[in-house]
């Protein structure tokens, strides 16, 4: 594949899976993911670099985790949007395998780039190698207690619990089943919220299930999840009562701006559930499509490479931050190396073999 030096090439060389169904003509999740990328590296280039590193920057505690959590509430609402909006006729297997190669191949690429660049970068904050091989497992946290080679990383075991929840309770389903799941899944995270804050004792079980699919960002996929439904024509009052469920459990969860953003955004996916046509959903400025289409990789690459080179320009004097532009364009060019390497070509693997 040529490489072509124009984002409007960009846009049509380096297309992602939801990029391939009618997502793609939201264009308005483009500019989310955009959002949501621009938020986590903010909270994690300034704030978290400065709990890390005790930089002496001070920064509004108001914002301290709000950048970090709304960043991360927008990939996962798009993220329900998207499954929910699948092909639901398609049998487990190919939808398995299919988020498989969507976000495994990646990943793991992105546990050795981060391994080895942070050997040269950031030595006395770096894991051993066998962490890095255990890392590769994904639930090697709650399984066995071993940290990740990016503390970013704590998303990906969230993320394919919902996709093994999506597997066995969307594929082959109707839609009335389907909000049946949704409404057992958001009161089954209520109830878990309320035990396992007031309870002295948690199983192993409950800590892997509840922490990932139930306490802390149920609310996020399931909104999104909603929007799709109503996107596809379905209309029933039990989903209303599956949001307002979800905004309650927001506000257990999370401190007060944070749930007031979930409330925002859970308004801007209602109105493009119910296609209403406030906002402009064709106008894309291509390095807009561009960073959305690489917010996954660049997800996975930004932090603790981005703190190696933060501390070594801080180490030559390079202190203030609008220098923080340079670990954001080397992670974009490592993003875009890794999206073009690994993403594009494992989801056209698993395109010639009909799984997608």
């Amino acid at each position: 594949m040529k490489w072509q030096l124009s984002y409007r090439g960009y846009e049509h060389m380096l297309r992602t899976e939801e990029q391939y169904n009618s997502v793609d003509k939201i264009k308005i999740f483009y500019w989310l993911r955009t959002i949501a990328l621009l938020f986590v590296v903010f909270f994690h280039y300034s704030f978290q670099f400065d709990k890390i590193f005790r930089t002496g920057f001070k920064y509004p505690l108001v914002f301290s985790n709000f950048f970090g959590k709304t960043g991360v509430m927008i990939f996962f609402m798009i993220s329900g949007f998207v499954i929910f909006n699948s092909d639901k006729h398609t049998n487990r297997f190919s939808f398995l395998i299919k988020r498989f190669f969507r976000l495994m191949p990646t990943y793991w690429s992105a546990i050795f780039l981060t391994f080895f660049s942070c050997e040269l970068l950031l030595p006395n904050y770096n894991v051993t190698f066998c962490t890095a091989l255990a890392n590769l497992l994904v639930f090697q946290k709650e399984l066995l207690n071993i940290q990740y080679v990016d503390g970013a990383y704590w998303t990906m075991p969230i993320t394919i619990l919902f996709y093994i929840f999506a597997t066995f309770f969307i594929c082959q389903r109707t839609t009335k089943h389907i909000t049946i799941f949704l409404l057992i899944w958001i009161l089954s995270s209520l109830i878990f919220n309320t035990v396992y804050f007031f309870a002295d004792y948690h199983p192993f079980l409950l800590k892997l299930i509840g922490n990932g699919a139930l306490k802390l960002n149920s609310h996020d996929f399931i909104v999104g999840a909603v929007a799709a439904l109503l996107y596809n024509g379905y209309k029933n009052k039990y989903l209303h009562l599956i949001t307002l469920l979800c905004i309650i459990n927001v506000c257990i969860v999370e401190e007060f701006s944070v749930s007031v953003f979930f409330c925002l955004l859970g308004i801007l996916f209602y109105s493009i559930g119910y296609r209403y046509n406030s906002f402009n959903y064709n106008f894309c400025p291509s390095i807009i499509s561009f960073l959305s289409s690489i917010s996954y990789p660049f997800y996975l690459v930004h932090q603790k490479i981005g703190w190696g080179i933060i501390a070594n320009m801080r180490a030559v004097g390079l202190k203030e931050e609008v220098y923080l532009i340079f670990p954001f364009l080397i992670c974009i060019v490592l993003a875009m190396l890794l999206h073009q390497i690994v993403e594009v070509p494992s989801g056209k693997w698993a395109y010639k073999l009909n799984l997608l």
